[in-house]
C-alpha cells in the first residue's frame, strides 16, 4: 500500500538584518517538534533551488553507541571490520560483546592502535571489549586532513621510488608501516565526512554536499596509492638486487609521483586544465609498462620478472587513480568552463 504523506508548507517573507545578512523565521510548530530551543543550532543545506534546514544533532552525536555482538564464526579479522565501520559511521562508543578469546581481542587492539586516531579502550573482561572516542572529530578540518593524508602517501610513494633504485630491506620495511598512517588519516576523514553528512556536526564553511561526495572519492584514492606504495616495497624486497630494469622502473614511478602530486594539487585548487596532460602521460607510462616487461621477460629471473610485474602494476594504478582524482577537480570546476 502506498502511504503519501501530507507536506506542510508554509510563506514567509525574507528580511533583511545588518549589513548584510537576510533572515526568514522558522514555523513554532517545527520548533516545538524537534525540541529546540534559543540559541540552538540548526543546519542549512543547499540542494539546487532548495534549502533543507534540519536541527544540529550535537547532542546525539555526542552519546551515540554502538553495540558488537560476535557470532560464533566470526573471525578477527571481521570483529576489526565491524569496529572500523561503527568508528566511521560516528559512534562515540563501541561495545564488543561475546566469547573473545585471545586472537579477537588482540585484533581489536590492533586496530585501535594502527587504524583508528582518537580510539581508547576504557574496559574489557572475557566477554566485553568497550572503546571510547575521545577525538573531537571536527578538531582538524577536512581540508587539512585531507593535505594531511595527501602528504603522507605522497612521501610513501617517493620513498618507494629510490627503493628501486638501491634495493634496501630495512627501508622497504618502514614504507609499509607507514601505510597504517595512510590509513589512520583517512579512516579520520571519513567519519568526518559522514558526521557532517548525518547532520551531526556543522558542514564547515566553503564546503557543500558534492564537496564532501568528492573529499570522498579523492580520500579512497589517495588511500589505494598508499596501498601501492607498500606493495611495490613489498615486492622490491623479493628482488636479488638492483638491475637496469628496476632503475627504469624506478624512473617509471618518479613519473607517477609526479603525477600523483600534480592530480592532488589540481584537485585543491579546482583547476580544471590539469586532467588532459596527466591522461596523456598515464598512456605513455602504460606503453613504457609494456616494453619494459616485453625486454624483460628474457633477461631477468622469473623471481623477479613477477616481481617487477608487480611492480610495474602498482606504478600504473598509481598513475591511473591519479587522472581519477585529476578528473574529480574537473568535474568540481566544469562550471566556469561552461559556454556563457
Amino acid at each position: 500500500m502506498l502511504v503519501v504523506t501530507s507536506v506542510k508548507r508554509y510563506i514567509r517573507r525574507v528580511q533583511f538584518t545588518g549589513r548584510s545578512s537576510y533572515s526568514v523565521t522558522l514555523p513554532k510548530s517545527w520548533i516545538l517538534l524537534h525540541g529546540l530551543r534559543e540559541r540552538d543550532q540548526v543546519v542549512i543545506e543547499e540542494a539546487g533551488s532548495a534549502l533543507i534546514i534540519k536541527p544540529l544533532k550535537v547532542a546525539e552525536a555526542t552519546s551515540r553507541e554502538r553495540a558488537i555482538v560476535l557470532e560464533r564464526a566470526e573471525s578477527p579479522e571481521s570483529t576489526a571490520r565491524r569496529v572500523i565501520a561503527a568508528y566511521v559511521m560516528g559512534f562515540g562508543k563501541i561495545t564488543v560483546r561475546g566469547a573473545i578469546d585471545a586472537s579477537t581481542r588482540n585484533a581489536i587492539r590492533e586496530v585501535v592502535l594502527r587504524k583508528l586516531p582518537g580510539v581508547e579502550i576504557i574496559s574489557e573482561s572475557d566477554s566485553e571489549v568497550t572503546l571510547q572516542v575521545l577525538l573531537d572529530p571536527t578538531s582538524i578540518p577536512l581540508a587539512s586532513a585531507a593535505e594531511r593524508l595527501a602528504k603522507a602517501a605522497s612521501y610513501m610513494l617517493r620513498d618507494a621510488c629510490t627503493l628501486l633504485s638501491r634495493v634496501d630491506s630495512t627501508l622497504a620495511r618502514e614504507i609499509v608501516s607507514e601505510d597504517d598512517g595512510v590509513d589512520r588519516a583517512y579512516f579520520y576523514i571519513i567519519r568526518l565526512i559522514n558526521y557532517m553528512a548525518m547532520g551531526l556536526c556543522e558542514i564547515q564553511p566553503g564546503l557543500s554536499l558534492v564537496d564532501l561526495l568528492a573529499y570522498r572519492s579523492v580520500s579512497k584514492l589517495i588511500e589505494r596509492i598508499g596501498d601501492h606504495a607498500a606493495n611495490i616495497a613489498r615486492y622490491a624486497i623479493e628482488l636479488s638486487g638492483a638491475g637496469a630494469e628496476f632503475a627504469e622502473a624506478s624512473k617509471m614511478c618518479i613519473v607517477a609521483h609526479s603525477l600523483f602530486e600534480r592530480g592532488v594539487s589540481a584537485f585543491s585548487s579546482r583547476n580544471p586544465l590539469v586532467v588532459d596532460e596527466v591522461a596523456e602521460e598515464v598512456e605513455a607510462l602504460k606503453a613504457q609498462e609494456r616494453s619494459l616487461l616485453e625486454k624483460s621477460s628474457s633477461t631477468l629471473t622469473t623471481r623477479d620478472f613477477v616481481a617487477l610485474k608487480m611492480i610495474l602494476e602498482s606504478i600504473r594504478r598509481v598513475a591511473e587513480y591519479s587522472k581519477d582524482i585529476a578528473e574529480i577537480a574537473l568535474d568540481l570546476a566544469i562550471s566556469s568552463l561552461a559556454a556563457k
